[in-house]
């Protein structure tokens, strides 16, 4: 009886055969079922040939054909179900040897994919990839390596699927460069992509106090008692923080372009003179310098945007999706000295990106330079200036935009006699101004900091911040300006211990205290128990 609920036959045939370079590998499987309300067969044939030419070093060459068939039918004659389906795809594949120095593949596939219509199938869409894959490696200096990527999506009947055509170019390129005895190393990640992205709106939550990372500040704007993403400001102490942030993916999509460049460059001439007595290479050989480079451009297809090139930074809003372009340089001096150095470093950080409630533009550039002095071998000397300038532009917020120039000033002299503990007396001068036009905004920091630390299980700080401001404080620059401090004098004092409790428990206790302007203190502790496996 339980025979006759379920009728099937399957049978499977392979072969394969190898000889004088030649590789032929056939499958086949093949289901045929029956059951009181559906008739069903399934077929997959497949076939690999591929050629290795001896006569032309080794070179590959393979081709493949593959198709899979699904049919159910409610009876004999019936139509076809809707999971039916039929694919069908075709591959070519040239391929060099492997070999040390390089090596190089090409292949090209295309797919068909049909639908059920009626008694038949229909040919839906046509997907053709094309793909070439490459290392090169000539010697020990240099090694390059990359694959670049080309679909393309024909509709081959609108009515059958909801699917659009599309086009799609990735890529990738690694290439690392050391040489002159590692005196210059270099390394360089190149990426382009294209693909369709949600559009993201986000949505605040209140959590509780101590428990978010954000902060509403609905009396800086319209006071209206409903929260507006503007709104919205990253919380400058944690036990405030009471909101999170929520990203909910809309329905609606977008296509976008993307194009990313990560470059980093180190030279040390110490390296290329490492024993020499000639005092203009020993002098030379102080220096040394690290640069960084990364761009991450998002675009949508649009004239005139040349979706492969990272350095078009000047997009038009209706173009562009996000953007950034961060750049980090320092030039060293006398680095592995244990008596003194000096750095020079310079930070470019723009940012730019077109939410559903209009591009906000963001900007931030320092030029800093350090200087360390080992006074004895128990008290260091640290100074450390810096010229700033950061700006927010955004396009449905006015009263927040801003451009703040600055300079900074901190020396700080350290004391450690052993390895048991350290004290640190840091002093901070720090002017900042809105260059905005009819815009009046201006701070002057001035602030103590000292610190103590015993073996690294108890650590003890406190600040003293006085703050003279021009401008309204409850304004969302004045906001920026004064980072959640208040004018006039501000104290700022903490403490933690760590204590190990057995062998896999350690606990840490934090007490954190301030007292801005005119507010009441605050005091925040907190205990966490860590287990270590």
């Amino acid at each position: 009886q339980r025979d006759s609920l379920y009728d099937g036959r399957q049978h499977n045939t392979q072969l394969s055969w190898q000889d004088k370079g030649w590789k032929i590998d056939a499958r086949s499987s093949w289901l045929s079922s029956t059951s009181p309300d559906q008739q069903s067969r399934f077929v997959r044939p497949n076939l690999q040939v591929e050629k290795t030419f001896s006569k032309w070093n080794n070179w590959k060459v393979q081709i493949e054909a593959q198709e899979e068939r699904s049919e159910r039918r409610p009876s004999t004659e019936g139509q076809l179900t809707a999971n039916s389906f039929l694919f069908q795809l075709y591959a070519a594949t040239l391929a060099s040897p492997e070999q040390e120095k390089w090596q190089w593949q090409a292949s090209y596939r295309t797919r068909l994919d049909y639908s059920p219509n009626g008694a038949n199938f229909s040919a839906t869409a046509r997907a053709s990839e094309g793909e070439m894959v490459g290392r090169w490696r000539p010697g020990k200096q240099f090694n390059a390596s990359g694959n670049l990527t080309y679909r393309e999506l024909q509709i081959l009947a609108t009515d059958l699927t909801n699917l659009e055509p599309a086009r799609t170019l990735l890529g990738r390129i690694d290439a690392t460069v050391n040489t002159l005895k590692g005196g210059l190393r270099s390394n360089t990640t190149y990426e382009i992509g294209s693909g369709q992205e949600p559009l993201i709106e986000f949505v605040y939550l209140f959590v509780g106090a101590g428990q978010g990372q954000y902060i509403w500040l609905d009396s800086l704007y319209n006071n209206d008692g409903k929260i507006q993403p503007n709104e919205m400001e990253v919380a400058p102490f944690p036990d405030i923080a009471d909101h999170i942030r929520v990203s909910i993916f809309t329905d609606e999509f977008i296509r976008t372009d993307n194009v990313t460049l990560n470059q980093s460059i180190q030279v040390d001439p110490s390296r290329w003179w490492t024993k020499s007595e000639v005092k203009w290479q020993q002098f030379v050989n102080r220096f040394s310098w690290q640069s960084s480079l990364s761009i991450n451009r998002k675009v949508r297809a649009f004239k005139g945007v040349q979706t492969w090139n990272p350095f078009q930074l000047s997009l038009p809003d209706t173009a562009l999706v996000a953007v950034s372009a961060n750049q980090r340089h320092i030039l060293f001096f006398n680095r592995r000295s244990t008596k003194y150095d000096l750095q020079l470093e310079h930070n470019l950080q723009p940012r730019r990106q077109v939410p559903t409630t209009g591009f906000e533009s963001r900007l931030q550039r320092n030029t800093i330079l350090r200087a360390r002095w080992n006074i004895t071998d128990a008290s260091t000397l640290r100074l450390e200036t810096s010229r700033s300038f950061r700006s927010s532009d955004s396009e449905f917020f006015n009263n927040k935009d801003y451009e703040l120039d600055g300079y900074l000033l901190r020396p700080a002299i350290s004391y450690q006699p052993g390895q048991d503990y350290r004290i640190t007396l840091t002093y901070l001068q720090q002017e900042e101004s809105n260059q905005l036009p009819e815009s009046n905004e201006r701070i002057r920091r001035n602030e103590f900091q000292l610190e103590g630390n015993y073996q690294q299980n108890l650590r003890l700080s406190a600040r003293y911040v006085q703050l003279k401001l021009k401008g309204d404080p409850r304004s969302p620059v004045g906001f920026v300006l004064l980072n959640g401090l208040q004018p006039g004098q501000n104290w700022i004092w903490n403490a933690s211990l760590t204590r190990q409790l057995g062998r896999y428990l350690q606990m840490t206790l934090t007490y954190e205290g301030r007292q801005t302007g005119q507010a009441p203190t605050v005091h925040v502790g907190r205990a966490q128990v860590t287990a270590i496996f």
